[in-house]
């Protein structure tokens, strides 16, 4: 899934930003930490992606993004 969500962020463009964006918060909600362990990069390129577009549209997005670390220690 995180493969496949970083694929979207690295074509000229989002179709659906506002999707793309809610499939996004639905995988880390969902996510264990093993997925993003394995790529980790993938994880920081899409949220530089999201910051950007975000900025650049002047939106500003309630919450922030949760990463449950509690599996790791």
């Amino acid at each position: 899934m995180l493969a496949g969500l970083h694929a979207i962020v690295k074509a000229p463009n989002i179709p659906d930003f506002d999707l793309f964006l809610t499939q996004f918060d639905t995988f880390i909600q969902t996510c264990s930490a093993e997925q993003i362990s394995y790529l980790p990069q993938y994880l920081c390129e899409i949220c530089h992606v999201i910051t950007e577009r975000l900025r650049k549209e002047n939106r500003a997005r309630v919450g922030k993004l949760r990463y449950n670390r509690e599996d790791e220690v």
